[in-house]
């Protein structure tokens, strides 16, 4: 698992940095956390800590800087074995109530009516992630406890329909409509999943075998900017 992820700089840090800025020092523990590396990041004016929880392994990547707007992230490895997109639907169905937060509802209302200036998820090829952000240390926080409580304690676990209303069900609208299929990742999919999309990736799974699949439909998302 990876906390609040950015990418960090080769270059090590000058004498002094942390110092400089009030951080920890290396080796120093917060909240059982200890840091094991410290690094200017000079492209957005930031120094990177980076922290590994003792007891569970957990990467952390703090990012000081002076930006007011805070953010704060989940990250979480989730390399798909298969086509049937189960990493997606569990990046819906995580925000969908926990056991802290138990309304289905809630993500979208935070999501409109606190003080954010970001808010999504997102699932790639290798990880899924949970990125919010605010202009409130406070509100940030605030949400920062819903995402986390969600992602660790989600009703999916214990709810099926959570995921299949997030994944494809089968509906009518009344007893003389025709029957329809729908569902949050299905339309989603509807979407971005062409069939001139689906026609490449055959191609390059019968061309390259050997390859994985999720290795093959990368490379086209990044042709085709998907």
């Amino acid at each position: 698992m990876l906390v609040c992820v950015l990418p960090a700089m080769a270059e090590p840090a000058p004498a002094g940095a942390a110092e400089a800025v009030g951080l920890p020092a290396v080796g120093d523990v917060v909240e059982g956390f200890e840091v094991k590396e410290i690094r200017p990041f000079a492209l957005i004016g930031a120094q990177l800590v980076l922290f590994e929880h003792q007891k569970t392994g957990a990467k952390l990547l703090y990012v000081a800087n002076e930006d007011t707007n805070r953010a704060f992230q989940l990250s979480f490895p989730t390399r798909p074995e298969d086509y049937t997109g189960l990493p997606h639907v569990f990046e819906h169905a995580t925000l969908s109530g926990s056991e802290k937060y138990p309304s289905a509802s809630l993500w979208f209302n935070l999501s409109f009516q606190s003080y954010n200036t970001y808010m999504n998820a997102h699932t790639t090829d290798a990880l899924t992630y949970y990125p919010l952000a605010s202009l409130s240390e406070e509100q940030l926080l605030r949400l920062a406890d819903f995402y986390t409580d969600s992602c660790f304690h989600p009703l999916i676990m214990e709810r099926e329909d959570i995921c299949r209303t997030e994944a494809w069900r089968y509906e009518m609208t009344d007893m003389d409509s025709p029957l329809t299929l729908n569902g949050t990742v299905y339309s989603e999919m509807l979407g971005a999943v062409t069939l001139d999309f689906r026609a490449m990736i055959n191609t390059n799974t019968v061309t390259f075998p050997a390859l994985p699949w999720y290795t093959i439909t990368a490379g086209i998302r990044t042709i085709f900017r998907i």
